[in-house]
């Protein structure tokens, strides 16, 4: 599902919704930040995802706890 919002709530707004059940896992653009990505997990997993078009690379860091899963049932 897609979520328009301020760009000021979207840090909020990613804490809100990954705490909802069924939700598994959350991605949203980094306010203000191009080719910046926020990653969490229903378990408060922390990322950051950095995309360089230039180098067609990404680069991806951990801010809090363990990378980011999605359940193995899935």
């Amino acid at each position: 599902m897609e979520i328009h919002n301020s760009a000021s709530e979207t840090t909020n707004l990613v804490q809100l919704l990954s705490h909802l059940a069924g939700v598994d896992l959350i991605t949203a653009r980094v306010p203000d930040q191009t080719n910046h990505f926020i990653v969490m997990d229903s378990n408060g997993e922390l990322a950051r995802i950095e995309s360089n078009p230039e180098r067609n690379s990404f680069k991806y860091e951990m801010e809090a706890g363990e990378p980011p899963q999605l359940p193995a049932d899935r």
